[in-house]
């Protein structure tokens, strides 16, 4: 959880508060033994909850038919490098 406070237009008393967190990738029991630096980058990449699952748990040839989930890990962030700065994968 992110806690941010800022005083808008310099007046004490309208001091705007923002709660963020950070989110929740479900996927189930697969996504808990996930590295959670791995599961955050693969959010950001793909810019959503579903989209982040469905890459880390979709089996690609690349990897020898794993999932980037079940994957060396080195391999897996070797392939989300790939994908987000343009490779085929």
């Amino acid at each position: 959880m992110h806690l941010s406070l800022t005083n808008e237009v310099g007046d004490p008393a309208s001091i705007v508060i923002t709660i963020t967190r950070q989110p929740d990738l479900g996927g189930g029991e697969l996504m808990e033994k996930v590295d959670h630096a791995l599961r955050e980058a693969a959010f950001r990449a793909f810019g959503n909850e579903a989209r982040a699952v469905r890459w880390l748990t979709t089996p690609v040839r690349t990897l020898g038919g794993k999932s980037p989930a079940d994957a060396d890990l080195k391999e897996a962030w070797d392939l989300l490098a790939r994908v987000v700065h343009g490779f085929s994968a």
